[in-house]
This record gives structure tokens, C-alpha cells and sequence, in this order.
């Protein structure tokens, strides 16, 4: 499989293309279906909108983002992947300095999928 580079010290060996676009397809008619249309999520009213209802909490408006996990990460240098909580980990923490560092109306909420 082809590696991308991700990082200096880290490799991403590519997940099936079509099997990543699927889940987050099937995530996002999850959350149009399901937290939207049910109305689970009081602050989420459609992918778009989310954090709907927090502006007295300084929080504004803006869509979710789904994000996955690549279930494949390679050490640059080390010939051994790392276990799937370690990369699920550094997966989360990406997505959580990716949303302190951007503004709320470019990413309001942000979903990730774990791969079996």
C-alpha cells in the first residue's frame, strides 16, 4: 500500500479509499437521521449547523466535521505500526488542536471514526 507522509516522524499506510468514504458517508446520513431528525442533540440541526443555541456561552454557530482514523500508522524508522488505542489517540488529540486553533464557525463540532 502507498504511504503519505503525515508528520516528520510518522507515515500513514492508506486505508481502503472507498471503505473511508463509505463510513463517513454512513456517519453524516447517522447524524442527518439520528441526532438531527430526532432531535438527539438539541444543538445540532443539521451537518452545517451545529452549536445552535450556545451563543450565550460564546460559542457561534458552525458545521460538524468527520473526521477518520486511519487504523495503518507507520514509525518513520521503526519497522512496527503502532497499536490501534495509540493511533486513535493521536487521532483525537490532532482533531482536538485542529479545533482549538481554528474558528468555531469553520468547525463547530467534530465527529471521529474509530475502523473496526
Amino acid at each position: 500500500k502507498p504511504l503519505a507522509p503525515i508528520s516528520r516522524e510518522f507515515l500513514i499506510v492508506e486505508d481502503d479509499i472507498q471503505k473511508v468514504e463509505s463510513a463517513v458517508a454512513e456517519t453524516k446520513q447517522w447524524v442527518d437521521k439520528i441526532l438531527c431528525k430526532l432531535k438527539l442533540c438539541p444543538y445540532t440541526i443539521s451537518l452545517s449547523r451545529a452549536a445552535v443555541g450556545l451563543e450565550s456561552a460564546n460559542v457561534s454557530p458552525g458545521p460538524v466535521r468527520v473526521h477518520h482514523c486511519s487504523k495503518n500508522i507507520l514509525c518513520k524508522g521503526y519497522p512496527m505500526f503502532f497499536s490501534a488505542a495509540a493511533v486513535l489517540s493521536r487521532s483525537f488529540w490532532e482533531g482536538v488542536t485542529e479545533l482549538a486553533s481554528i474558528s468555531e464557525e469553520d468547525v463547530a463540532t467534530s465527529l471521529l471514526i474509530a475502523p473496526s
